[in-house]
């Protein structure tokens, strides 16, 4: 078996990455399209079965993908000027689109077939190198902040799917379609530290349990480094440009439903809400505009959506990850 490293994946990074293992580096692409003998191979590798599952889905869509191929990732805002100079050398063959519309960053490739894929390879490679970036740099501010050199070690423990971790929850999934298949603890001192700094802050011990649905790729972002807007931007962000939670999975369905990945991944989240106030569109701060001098904490959506400022006002507690069974319910679809 011949495999060649192409990227490595930043749809699954870290833990959950998979690289294309490098057995014959001097092949190209194009050389290995035109060998008549054993046809090329990909090897993944990943930490789990949905983090392999999620890397053969969506190589298998890149490749069958028609023209053209969007990406959708608000890691496209830090890629740097080098890594566009870079990208603007390949638009002799392929036309490359950037534009960002209702709080998603996007990327629309086009051209001959061969050439966007090797291009969208690039772009992806660009992004787990913004996101690494990201997540040192949020990983210092941490440090500095709770007065440590190192962070305390982040855990994410699998529970038994006969504890009452999985079994509490798997009902209240299973009546919106969808049926748990893993169910993760996510234990992380640095972030406990600050939630609990957080809550000195706004004078508010009450929590709230909620919900954001994310991308397969963000899973070990959000228990590295809490929530941040780049992550899990909402398809509408109609109450502000703040992180989203919802206070059901039925809401959280219906707040993110434009998802590609095999699984569905919600995290359960302990969110400080403080002092809220209706959200509008653009609104980039908790404040009504009318009274400067009031101070809130967050916006609100309706009685089940909550929009935060700052990331540390909430905590990743469990990370759920589910399989859509169709037969029960679809994503609601709305006009």
């Amino acid at each position: 078996m011949q495999c060649t490293k192409l990227f490595k994946r930043s749809k699954q990074l870290s833990k959950d990455s998979f690289e294309m293992i490098n057995a014959s580096p001097q092949l190209s692409l194009t050389d290995h399209m035109h060998r008549d003998e054993e046809a090329p191979k990909i090897c993944l590798a990943g930490s789990s079965h949905e983090a392999r599952e999620e890397a053969e889905k969506w190589l298998n869509d890149l490749f069958k993908a028609s023209n053209p191929v969007n990406i959708q990732n608000n890691f496209i805002q830090h890629l740097t000027y080098k890594q566009h100079q870079q990208l603007s050398s390949l638009k002799n063959a392929i036309s490359i689109e950037e534009f960002f519309t209702k709080g998603h960053a996007c990327m629309t490739v086009e051209g001959f077939s061969p050439d966007v894929v090797r291009a969208v390879l690039r772009v992806e490679e660009m992004l787990c190198k913004a996101q690494e970036e990201f997540i040192s740099e949020q990983l210092s501010e941490i440090g500095t902040m709770t007065m440590t050199f190192k962070n305390m070690p982040c855990e994410r423990r699998v529970a038994d799917k006969s504890s009452p971790e999985f079994t509490g929850r798997s009902q209240h999934f299973q009546n919106q379609g969808l049926r748990i298949v893993k169910v993760e603890a996510v234990s992380n001192k640095s972030l406990e530290n600050l939630f609990d700094l957080k809550k000195q802050q706004l004078n508010c011990n009450q929590t709230r349990k909620m919900y954001q649905c994310i991308p397969a790729q963000f899973c070990h972002i959000v228990s590295q480094i809490g929530f941040h807007v780049e992550l899990a931007p909402p398809e509408d962000p109609q109450h502000g440009e703040g992180i989203y939670f919802t206070s059901s999975v039925k809401q959280a369905k219906q707040l993110w439903r434009q998802r590609s990945d095999r699984y569905l991944y919600f995290v359960e989240a302990e969110v400080l809400e403080g002092k809220s106030i209706p959200g509008h569109r653009d609104l980039i701060l908790p404040t009504d505009g009318k009274s400067p001098g009031t101070k809130y904490d967050s916006v609100t959506g309706g009685a089940h959506v909550c929009v935060v400022f700052s990331s540390y006002q909430a905590l990743p507690r469990y990370i759920i990850t589910c399989e859509k069974n169709l037969s029960l319910h679809e994503f609601p679809v709305h006009p």
